[in-house]
């Protein structure tokens, strides 16, 4: 009997195993590199839509860190005093320079020096400096850490009489002996044509000699006393806080300042002091001409006057909108009109009063249902391959509105002229200027406001030819009557660089608008979506109004508004306007403010600027919301080109809190629907026909018609516009009576008939029943219209598509780069992982 012959296979060596392991990882990573590099290097077709180069811009006119709450943690110490933040390293007066004329300082010890003693940031030249705190728990420690440092403090001098109840931080300069010490503030600046305080509060009780405070030129190590500086303030021993104020009225270009303090007069070379000198709240405040006016022959008053080196702007010579000259009066017969009048007396940013130049234009609209304005030249931007050619423009400007009836507000309209020869809005550069009653408020500036429009050209030395025109009403023909008078001093026009138009700044006594001309007119983003820029005369959002429910400021249709606010209680809207938010862990900007609605009993809200949406294109418009109890969001969309009815102006809108049939906002939209702590999204998304579209954002506590009152309160933050796709209207076939319409969708988004068709939504997408959204769409009719095929005209040529799309291949060599070094990184890794396991086996 044979036996059935059996083959053993023998296992594989663990050097085999590991040479696989090795290989299949090497493999992989070639894989994935390889898919990498498709997708990046792809060539992609980029399709011409709106964009938007609206730029959120940090302040810089404030005194940052005046009041020392901030302070530097220097080698993990934290003794006082502390090194406050923003506050340059001490200085003191460089005693080898001979000059009279000039001060040259020089810094006890540079900022980025460790290497030093932590007390070397805090002692210099006889003297101790630093934040420390007055409250009561740590003043002790405060006492204990200055002892070791040779300071011997007296009683707590606590903090000044306006001081907020948690704020006991303060700053201090004690000198052991007599000295010369300062420090300088960072630099802020003070835009032209505004006027400001500035002002701190010091304490000199148990100063001996001498202590200084100073606003000089931005300069840190030489001061030309002349000319760089420019107010000072020498203080001697008092009793208990004092404040300091300083004004400062600029007529030239945006001006660089500091702020000096100093124990001793830093400046000259015979001043000294020692003791204690306390300082706290350093602080600028932009005011109004008014209050200037009544300051401006005293000592800490400052005039920067404009010279010929730093005036560089031009005059244009406005006209109305027909070309004709206009009306021009002088700052004396300014103050004769109603328009500079209030309850009896006069005002006028304007100095000196008794000119009688005529300098002024003035255009009064009559009740006219025609545009009314005043118009610049055509302005023409080319970009220039020369850095050291101006190519931004930069146009300054101050304006009075007067409205003679409740609904008529002044409009700035900035246009850029297509390639069909009209003129389409810049809705980033556009901003409609409210009436101003009470112009006697400090911060009203007699009811004239100070405009700063700057412009960058388009890429490739593209011509730009734009248009500004300044409307006392509206820019379009319609039915109300608008009844007022527009006030303007010159328009000065200035050539600027392209680094300037980056880095201006917003300011809080002026209106900055900024747009860069690449590619796009109109914005596509909602403006202040975030409510972090504020009206300083209201508290208000910039570029948002205020309305009551069924006013005609939202619908411009002259009839009567629907309700009465002037018999409503002030309680009735009480505590609407911005504020803050500090939830934690929630997206928003640096600045954090919400809008907050509170109501009773009426309805009420704000209303956005103007927001122009492209022909053929699918956008998404949303808003996170947040209700207190027993509250609702009312939130609508309001096109005033459609139809005659307010209701047909309404194009869409939720009036409920979000219920079970939702959209996933994170799935379809790249927005996330609910971002905790009790905030939704609710979004509008609109399919445009074929012609654009502009519409606003209405954001309420009650309806948008005021037949729907509401007792409650409502928050808002974070409204956005984005573009997610488009569709074609195209004939397939020859014997094709209509056009089939074909959507797309941008990256990330989902294409609108695929939301349609999604099997969570798409019922409910399409019957419109979802709570949370609310789609807007082309009518029967206006769809019949974009499918329609045109007769064929045998006698012309065919009609070409005109392709509208661009293949680029740009590579984005940052992520390439980041792609092959993670792969290749982690590989690597793994070879190592495989090869330490394998060499434990052996």
């Amino acid at each position: 009997m044979s036996k059935k012959q059996v083959t053993t296979k023998s296992a594989l060596s663990e050097s085999t195993k590991r040479a696989i392991y090795i290989a299949a990882i090497i493999a992989i990573a070639i894989v994935i590199i390889s898919v990498s590099l498709a997708l990046i290097l792809k060539p992609t077709e980029v399709v011409k839509a709106d964009d938007s180069d609206v730029i959120n811009i940090e302040p810089t006119d404030t005194i940052k860190n005046g009041t020392f709450e901030s302070w530097v943690k220097k080698n993990l110490d934290e003794s006082y005093p502390h090194l406050a933040s923003k506050w340059w390293a001490a200085k003191t007066r460089d005693n080898s320079s001979t000059s009279t004329t000039t001060t040259t300082l020089k810094e006890t010890l540079a900022w980025s020096s460790d290497s030093r003693d932590v007390n070397g940031y805090r002692t210099a030249n006889d003297a101790v400096y630093g934040v420390i705190d007055t409250s009561d728990k740590k003043w002790d420690t405060v006492k204990s850490d200055l002892a070791k440092l040779g300071v011997e403090l007296p009683a707590n001098p606590g903090v000044h009489e306006t001081a907020k109840e948690d704020d006991t931080s303060i700053y201090m300069i004690a000198g052991t002996k007599e000295t010369t010490i300062g420090i300088l503030s960072n630099s802020f600046s003070v835009s032209g044509g505004s006027y400001v305080k500035i002002s701190m509060w010091v304490n000199t009780e148990h100063l001996k000699g001498t202590a200084k405070i100073a606003i000089q030129d931005n300069k840190q190590f030489s001061v030309e006393h002349s000319k760089e500086l420019h107010l000072t303030q020498e203080l001697k021993q008092a009793k208990g806080w004092q404040e300091v104020v300083f004004y400062v009225f600029n007529q030239n270009t945006s001006k660089s300042l500091r702020i000096m303090l100093s124990l001793g007069d830093i400046y000259t070379a015979d001043v000294n002091g020692s003791g204690i000198m306390y300082v706290d709240d350093v602080t600028y405040e932009a005011v109004s001409s008014n209050e200037y006016s009544l300051h401006k022959d005293e000592v800490n008053a400052k005039v920067f006057e404009p010279t010929e080196k730093d005036s560089k702007a031009e005059a244009l010579v406005a006209t109305d909108i027909a070309g004709n000259a206009l009306t021009k009066i002088s700052y004396k017969d300014y103050l004769a009109e109603e328009a500079a009048q209030y309850e009896g007396s006069a005002y006028s940013p304007f100095f000196p009063r008794e000119d009688t130049e005529a300098k002024l234009y003035k255009l009064t609209n009559n009740k006219s249902t025609e545009p009314v304005g005043v118009r610049l030249p055509t302005l023409n931007l080319q970009k220039s391959n020369n850095y050291d050619i101006l190519d931004c423009i930069h146009l300054s400007f101050s304006l009075r509105a007067y409205a003679k009836s409740a609904n008529t507000n002044a409009n700035i309209v900035v246009e850029k002229e297509t390639e069909s020869g009209e003129f389409e809005k810049i809705d980033s550069a556009s901003v409609s200027v409210e009436n101003v009653q009470d112009i006697s408020a400090a911060s009203a500036n007699c009811g004239w406001k100070l405009y700063h429009i700057y412009l960058k050209p388009s890429d490739y030395g593209t011509l730009d030819k734009i248009r500004v025109t300044i409307y006392v009403g509206e820019s379009t023909v319609g039915e109300y009557k608008y009844n007022g008078t527009l006030y303007l001093t010159d328009v000065m026009m200035e050539k600027v660089s392209s680094s300037t138009y980056s880095s201006t700044s917003t300011s809080s006594d002026s209106v900055v608008k900024k747009a860069s001309l690449t590619d796009h007119t109109s914005g596509t983003s909602v403006s202040n979506g975030s409510f972090s820029d504020t009206d300083v005369i209201y508290g208000t959002p910039s570029n948002w109004t205020a309305v009551f429910g069924g006013s005609n400021d939202i619908f411009l249709d002259g009839a009567a508004n629907t309700i009465d606010a002037t018999s409503l209680p002030a309680s009735a809207i009480a505590g609407s306007g911005v504020v803050q938010d500090i939830t934690e862990g929630r997206i928003d900007d640096d600045v954090k403010n919400v809008l907050k609605i509170h109501t009773e009993n009426t309805a009420y809200g704000y209303l956005s600027s103007s927001m122009s949406l492209s022909a053929g294109k699918v956008y998404v418009i949303s808003v996170l919301a947040k209700t207190e109890a027993g509250s609702k969001p009312y939130i609508y969309l309001i096109d005033n080109a459609a139809g005659t009815e307010r209701k047909d102006k309404v194009i869409a809108s939720i009036e409920d809190n979000a219920g079970s049939k939702v959209i996933d906002g994170g799935k379809y939209f790249c927005e996330s629907i609910n971002e905790g702590e009790g905030w939704t999204r609710y979004y509008f998304v609109v399919v445009t026909g074929s012609t654009t579209r502009n519409v606003k954002l209405a954001l309420m506590s009650g309806g948008i018609l005021g037949d729907k009152l509401q007792t409650g309160t409502v928050y808002y933050d974070i409204a956005m516009k984005t573009e997610i796709g488009g569709y074609t209207a195209t004939q397939e076939n020859e014997d094709d009576e209509v056009k089939t319409v074909t959507y797309t969708a941008n990256d990330g988004y989902t294409a609108f008939d695929e939301m349609k068709k999604a099997e969570d939504i798409g019922a409910d997408f399409s019957a419109n029943t979802l709570t949370n959204v609310k789609v807007v769409e082309p009518t029967a009719d206006e769809w019949k219209e974009i499918t329609k095929v045109e007769k064929k005209d045998d006698n012309k040529d065919d009609n070409k598509d005109t392709d509208n799309t661009t293949t680029t291949s740009d590579v984005d060599l940052g992520l390439l780069f980041s792609v092959l070094s993670s792969v290749l990184l982690v590989a690597a890794l793994a070879v190592v992982v495989v090869v330490r396991i394998f060499k434990k086996k052996n």
